[in-house]
């Protein structure tokens, strides 16, 4: 019998016998245990691959007691997985999952540009997300080594610094430094969330590709390197859409702020999906974000939220805002399943609250109540054909908005010695002002929330 025979047979008892004992799943563990196996195909054959999967599947049974999962044990791997792996980024579970259903990791790029000799690896790009690997060596890597801690510290993690030519949502850069062959080399990994048209964008011209820009941050952001990464067309089509199909109304609990909530579509890509909520609150209340918030299929499988972009972000359409979600593993290899629902427990909403007051500008204190909070102006003055009002430096002035004649108040001014903040606006002088102001009050609030998306009765 093949050792990839012995293989799935192992896997496919494995995944019987956990799911027997343990009638529920759990993903979490899928980056871990698939960064296991990318790991061992780095370097080695069939044969050791064989005990690490067996060896990884009975650790995750054994310290978890939970069913591992599909793509590692399934048997249905796709023709070039066991070749597919990032060579540095450790991939979240978007990443691991469109590895293994064969998701193209473009090639290496490797470039000299200003001194530097720059490789780009683990390079995976679709229409949301972009992961990558910088190394850079050369002469000014290989001072760093040379540097005293704190300076060698800077350089590592303030320094030099990558990003792609694109707006960004969310997403992170990590920094190393190693010696590798007698050579060292400043490692870049990132992961970043694109915004919503950037890369069909891109797609739209001759010859697509992504500037991935490296930028020294201790010389004013100077630009020191620009490498093109040359996109494959075929990333525009990289899309499947999900359409909610429940007639169910969600389950909200008996707070009244949020008091409808629905999920309209899904848009699914190779690393990640976006989920579309329209949402109807209480008068003057805005969401701001789902707390443990997650998806759930009819396998009680579980998808998780993106941590490096928002909770929930907010898109205006017209008169309406449009709030979306990015979760991970994406749906859209495969069938969709035939349930599918949103859960959580608790919202973050922010209530919006206005008034206006009548303010002279005599030197004397002031108080406004505003919601649940009084604001106190320690006193308001006229000078320099400006108007000034000063605050306390306790004073949450980001949450509280001023305007006079729809002009907002300048920035603020801090004042280390006498500890006040300072907000000035250039106006005409009079006994008088009519002062608009407007402040956002957040609330947490407790719900078990159950959103309906797929109930299976299409």
């Amino acid at each position: 019998m093949s050792e990839e025979k012995l293989l799935q047979e192992f896997a496919q008892s494995a995944r019987q016998m956990v799911e027997r004992e343990y009638p529920y799943r759990h993903d979490r563990l899928e980056t871990k245990v698939l960064a296991r196996m990318q790991g061992k195909n780095l370097h080695q054959q069939w044969k050791k691959m064989a005990w690490s999967a067996s060896f990884a599947a009975c650790f995750a049974m054994l310290l978890y007691g939970i069913t591992p999962i599909d793509p590692i044990i399934s048997g249905k791997r796709t023709a070039n997985h066991q070749e597919a792996s990032f060579e540095w980024l450790v991939p979240d579970v978007g990443f691991s999952n469109a590895i293994y259903h064969g998701y193209k990791i473009l090639p290496e790029i490797r470039t000299e540009q200003s001194g530097f000799t720059i490789q780009v690896k683990d390079i995976m790009v679709d229409q949301l997300r972009m992961g990558y690997t910088v190394l850079l060596s050369g002469d000014e890597i290989e001072a760093i080594a040379q540097q005293p801690e704190e300076a060698k510290r800077e350089a590592i993690y303030a320094g030099l610094t990558t990003e792609p030519n694109l707006k960004i949502s969310g997403g992170s850069e990590s920094s190393d430094y190693q010696l590798i062959n007698g050579k060292h080399y400043l490692i870049k990994k990132a992961i970043f969330t694109l915004k919503e048209g950037e890369i069909k964008n891109i797609l739209s011209k001759p010859q697509p590709a992504i500037s991935l820009l490296i930028k020294d941050m201790r010389a004013d952001q100077k630009q020191v390197a620009n490498v093109p990464v040359s996109l494959p067309v075929d990333i525009a089509q990289s899309e499947k859409v999900i359409q909610s199909a429940t007639t169910a109304k969600p389950q909200l609990g008996t707070q009244d702020v949020l008091r409808n909530l629905r999920v309209n579509e899904i848009k699914a890509y190779p690393t990640v999906m976006r989920i579309k909520m329209e949402a109807e609150l209480a008068e003057g209340y805005s969401l701001r974000g789902l707390r443990n918030v997650e998806v759930v299929d009819d396998h009680r499988k579980e998808y998780t939220r993106v941590i490096v972009t928002p909770s929930v972000s907010v898109q205006q359409q017209g008169e309406n805002a449009v709030y979306y979600l990015d979760m991970m593993p994406s749906l859209y290899f495969g069938r969709a399943p035939q349930e599918l629902s949103l859960r959580f427990d608790g919202i973050e909403a922010v209530q919006e609250i206005t008034s206006s007051f009548t303010l002279k500008p005599n030197g004397e204190p002031h108080e406004v109540t505003l919601g649940s909070k009084k604001i106190r102006i320690l006193r308001a003055y006229y000078e320099n054909d400006q108007l000034h009002l000063e605050f306390p430096g306790e004073a949450k002035s980001e949450e509280t908005h001023f305007s006079i004649e729809g002009v907002p108040l300048g920035e603020e001014t801090f004042d280390s010695e006498s500890q006040t903040f300072t907000r000035s606006i250039a106006v005409p002088e009079k006994e008088t002002y009519k002062i608009d102001v407007v402040r956002y009050e957040q609330e947490q609030i407790n719900i078990k929330g159950f959103v309906p998306i797929r109930d299976g009765k299409e």
